[in-house]
C-alpha cells in the first residue's frame, strides 16, 4: 500500500549546468495498512538532509544515512525488516544496523554488491556470504 510520498531535499545539490535536481523522492510502502508511527503529531513531508559524496570507486548516488536512520525510526517497526529492492550503495543496509532493524536488500549490479557487503561487513564487524554470483 502506498502511505506517504516524501521529498529529500538535499540542500546542495552538487555541480552542474542549467536547473539541477536538487531533491529526490522516497515512497513510504506497507505491506497492507501501515501499523507503526513515531514520528510525532506535526511531520512534515519535506526532509533536509545534505547528500552523501561518493567516495573513491562507490556507487556515485550514494543516500545519507542519516536520512534513512531518520525514515526508519519514525515509520518502521523497532526490530522490523525494511526493504530497499535497489541497495546501490548500501545505505539502506548501514540504517537498518544501526537502528536495529532487519534489511532486505537487492541490487543488480555485482560491484555495487560488493561495496554493500564490504560497507555492511566494516560497520557490523560481521562476515557476509554470498548466496550466488557476483564479483568477488
Amino acid at each position: 500500500t502506498l502511505v506517504n510520498t516524501i521529498v529529500w531535499d538535499k540542500v546542495d545539490p552538487g555541480l552542474g549546468w542549467r536547473w539541477r535536481r536538487s531533491w529526490e523522492a522516497i515512497i513510504e510502502a506497507s505491506v497492507g495498512r501501515p501499523r507503526v508511527w513515531h514520528g510525532g503529531t506535526d511531520r512534515r513531508n519535506v526532509l533536509r538532509f545534505p547528500r552523501a559524496i561518493p567516495q573513491n570507486e562507490d556507487h556515485p548516488t550514494p543516500k545519507p544515512v542519516p536520512l534513512l536512520e531518520e525514515l526508519m525510526l519514525a515509520a518502521a517497526p523497532a526490530r522490523g525488516t525494511v526493504l530497499d529492492p535497489f541497495a546501490g550503495s548500501g545505505s539502506t543496509l548501514i540504517a537498518a544496523e544501526r537502528t536495529g532493524r532487519s534489511c532486505l536488500a537487492a541490487e543488480l549490479e555485482p560491484r555495487y554488491c560488493d561495496i554493500v557487503l564490504a560497507r555492511w561487513e566494516a560497520i557490523s564487524g560481521g562476515h557476509a556470504q554470498r548466496l550466488e554470483g557476483g564479483a568477488r
